[in-house]
């Protein structure tokens, strides 16, 4: 299978897994809470979407004057629409959570001008 749609093929498997895990409610956990861990985990899940999203994509290149912001647009959206769907389902809304997928979806543009 070639890399274009194993990447496509992720990053739908890793969006259903992602959307299920962060509507569910928060099961109270014995462990003590780690500060900005919640946002790492966000930074990470939407850098990881948008990589795969733009190795699907071909990547951004300035040198081909392409610069597709479609998906990355698509992705912030996703985030905004998640973190108002968590209302809805009792845990917090945290505009510190869109933040942090934003600039995971920055860090997923800047090193594809490099990497891809």
């Amino acid at each position: 299978m070639e890399k274009r749609k194993i990447s496509l093929i992720a990053f739908f498997v890793l969006l259903v897994t992602l959307t299920v895990f962060m509507l569910i409610p928060s099961p109270p956990t014995v462990f003590p809470k780690i500060r900005f861990l919640d946002k790492v985990e966000h930074f990470s899940a939407f850098f990881i979407l948008t990589s795969l999203l733009l190795v699907y994509s071909g990547g951004i290149s300035l040198k081909k004057r392409r610069f597709n912001l479609i998906f990355p647009s698509m992705l912030i959206c996703y985030g905004i629409l998640i973190e108002f769907l968590q209302g809805l389902t009792g845990r917090s809304i945290e505009v510190s959570d869109v933040i942090a997928d934003v600039i995971g979806i920055a860090f997923g543009c800047i090193l594809s001008l490099f990497f891809l």
